[in-house]
């Protein structure tokens, strides 16, 4: 999860779909674009982007239309995490600027014996924060219903990214001791620390937890997530 910034003003059409009867954000075609774009296209949980979204209220409407059609409450999600989060209350808001989500989380990614683990710990006791971690956590380690299909392709996934970020870096510093980089091999990590990148978090925490590549990209580590490309 990383923190992100919703389009203003709310798309116009929201205003007369809440005036109908039977109105629906389903039914205007900006709202899903414009998600699309401040989202940059991720799953705001997982923040996988190679998938179908949908769009999802950050806070259950459960009939009320003023929070059904308010463009503040509509987010961006992959359909597994839809339904893990369900109509939970008390998590971190990635969109508001108050929630450092990425600050106040830590990811864990550990690859062994072809089986891989994943934790997200809560680093206070704000409830908002212990929720969001238990609710990650079980979004990428599901073993019940549809969870148990899903997590691990999820996980799979996460794992390939990984493994390109460290084979990004490890180019990177041969090339560097060798005397050889250019500005592609840092444009090529940048990208991986930029907020569009899928499982930016993990990435973000990937650097922080390896002594050598947090004091050789100290600099950048420090910017991000870094603008999108």
């Amino acid at each position: 999860m990383v923190n992100l910034t919703k389009s203003q003003p709310a798309p116009d059409c929201l205003v007369a779909e809440q005036a109908k009867s039977n109105g629906s954000v389903r039914n205007c075609p900006e709202v899903r674009e414009r998600l699309r774009v401040d989202f940059y296209e991720k799953c705001y949980l997982c923040e996988r982007h190679d998938i179908p979204m949908e769009i999802e209220h950050f806070i259950p409407h459960k009939g009320d239309k003023t929070l059904e059609f308010d463009w503040l409450n509509l987010f961006l999600a992959c359909g597994h995490c839809n339904r893990a989060k369900g109509t939970q209350l008390d998590l971190l808001n990635c969109t508001n600027p108050s929630d450092d989500v990425l600050r106040q989380l830590e990811y864990q990614y550990s690859a062994e014996n072809l089986s891989s683990k994943i934790s997200i710990d809560a680093l206070n006791d704000d409830v908002r924060v212990r929720n969001t971690a238990h609710l990650l956590t079980t979004i990428f380690n599901s073993t019940s219903g549809e969870g148990k299909m899903y997590s691990p392709k999820l996980r799979s996934k996460l794992g390939e990214e990984i493994q390109r970020l460290e084979t990004t870096i490890e180019s990177l510093l041969a090339r560097k001791q060798e005397g050889f980089e250019t500005s592609d091999d840092y444009f090529a990590l940048q990208h991986h620390l930029s907020i569009q990148s899928p499982f930016f978090a993990f990435k973000y925490w990937f650097l922080r937890r390896h002594t050598l590549y947090s004091l050789e990209f100290q600099d950048l580590l420090a910017q991000a997530p870094l603008p999108a490309f």
